[in-house]
């Protein structure tokens, strides 16, 4: 994921929600002390990504304190962009965004904000 690109959350097969990644980093937690891959974290992000790691450990067989990519967003803006066709997904899918808006390779892409409400109401199979 590259920093700052727009990015969308997954519920039942339809993106619920656009968040911009401001920082994406690696990182494993071993001893208590986070070992970080790839960027440099303010203490408040390091304390985000710990409280990550111990929510999830609450959680039976979901253990991210080793071998996974965080990434920290702004805030979410609402969408639905509902997928339509049966059946689940079999692995991870990305969109073109700039595609889905009808925009030209030339337009840069608008906000996370207008992204959102530019998806809403939009399907895909």
């Amino acid at each position: 994921m590259t920093t700052g690109t727009p990015r969308s959350t997954t519920t039942s097969c339809s993106r619920r929600a656009i968040r911009r990644a401001r920082k994406t980093v690696d990182a494993d937690l071993i001893n208590k002390e986070l070992d970080k891959h790839g960027a440099s974290l303010e203490a408040g992000e390091e304390r985000r990504i710990k409280q990550a790691i111990e929510r999830a450990s609450n959680i039976p067989g979901y253990d991210v304190s080793t071998g996974h990519r965080f990434s920290l967003v702004e805030e979410f803006h609402e969408t639905l962009f509902e997928k339509v066709s049966p059946g689940g997904l079999q692995s991870q899918r990305y969109f073109d965004i700039a595609d889905e808006l009808g925009l030209d390779e030339k337009t840069p892409l608008p906000t996370p904000e207008e992204i959102a409400k530019g998806l809403k109401g939009k399907t895909w199979r």
